[in-house]
């Protein structure tokens, strides 16, 4: 019996650590290793993972509340859906029963009644209404839900984001071409809308404007154009060398070394340049010319390429063919 309890007993410590996707979410599953929690340690669990990328819309409940379970999940369906997402994009949804502390609500007040909590990275931000009224907690998802990113239409636009000499004006440049897009970019966008009041500035490649791929390689001239992304924070005329992506938790930290928020002065961290000027006409109109003719030789040399490989595909048909011929006829 002792030796079946004991065997139980181990069974059940290792299957909630099993729960922890690193040694930080181990930690917090088990402070007190004497207690295993299989709630705790999968609601920590479920966190972790689903706020490392995107966002979770965590029911909190003191007492148990069977209306606001069977309800809050079917409004966060219904504002996905609203909100056009898919599978990825969507916001995800969990139930805890507040047995135990959440770590994760320290620097908040105490829960006393079921209420809501939305996380994205490691910030988290409580529902101040009351949950029963579905239209306001839909708006209140909607507001902290929104990526306010910028996608520019011109190349006068972009330059304009460029030229800003605004000290509140913060923009995270984001370019890449669809085979290379990261699933968290938006996310991130969020978080440094949140926490810094950063805006994204998304730039979709390859660029049809040759005007506009003139303006962002030629004053960003840190960026490769070769690369199938990159990423750079740019402030008071100065911009950052191209910034390693990772999570949303990780970009915002980041990102708020990089800020100045106290003085209006350009970055000078190590880390940054100052913007090149803006082109003159001459310049805009001697470097786009001279993009578009770049262009147009590599997809004159793929026809020439195309064509030349075509026509060795035919002649060695043909000696194949009469080879075949040749070797029948002796027969």
């Amino acid at each position: 019996m002792f030796r079946s309890s004991c065997l139980w007993f181990l069974l059940i410590c290792s299957i909630a650590i099993c729960y922890g996707d690193s040694e930080d979410d181990e930690e917090a599953i088990s402070p007190n290793r004497t207690e295993v929690d299989f709630a705790l340690a999968r609601t920590l669990n479920i966190i972790a993972r689903k706020t490392e990328r995107g966002r979770l819309a965590l029911l909190l409940c003191n007492v148990h509340c069977p209306k606001d379970k069977r309800m809050v999940p079917e409004w966060v369906r219904k504002f996905n859906d609203q909100q056009g997402y898919t599978f990825s994009e969507r916001v995800a949804y969990h139930y805890y029963f507040l047995k135990h502390h959440l770590p994760l609500l320290n620097e908040t007040g105490p829960i006393t009644e079921p209420t809501i909590v939305f996380l994205i990275g490691k910030e988290v931000f409580v529902y101040p209404g009351v949950i029963s009224d579905q239209e306001s907690l839909l708006k209140w998802l909607e507001e902290l839900d929104q990526d306010d990113v910028i996608i520019p239409k011109t190349h006068e636009e972009l330059d304009m984001y460029l030229n800003t000499q605004n000290c509140s004006d913060k923009y995270l440049i984001y370019s890449a071409h669809d085979k290379c897009q990261i699933p968290q970019w938006r996310s991130i966008a969020r978080i440094v809308r949140l926490k810094m009041q950063i805006k994204t500035i998304y730039i979709r490649r390859p660029i049809a404007d040759h005007q506009m791929s003139t303006v962002l390689f030629k004053r960003l001239p840190l960026m490769n154009e070769q690369d199938c992304m990159f990423m750079t924070f740019v402030q008071l005329r100065s911009y950052s060398y191209p910034l390693t992506i990772g999570t949303p938790a990780q970009m915002a930290e980041h990102l708020s070394l990089l800020t100045t928020d106290n003085e209006c002065v350009m970055l000078d961290d190590g880390f940054s340049l100052p913007i090149s000027a803006p082109l003159s006409d001459l310049e805009m109109e001697y470097f786009t010319g001279e993009r578009r003719l770049f262009h147009l030789e590599q997809s004159t040399a793929y026809v020439i390429v195309g064509a030349t490989s075509g026509v060795a595909v035919i002649a060695l048909a043909i000696s194949i063919f009469w080879g075949l011929n040749g070797t029948a006829f002796a027969a």
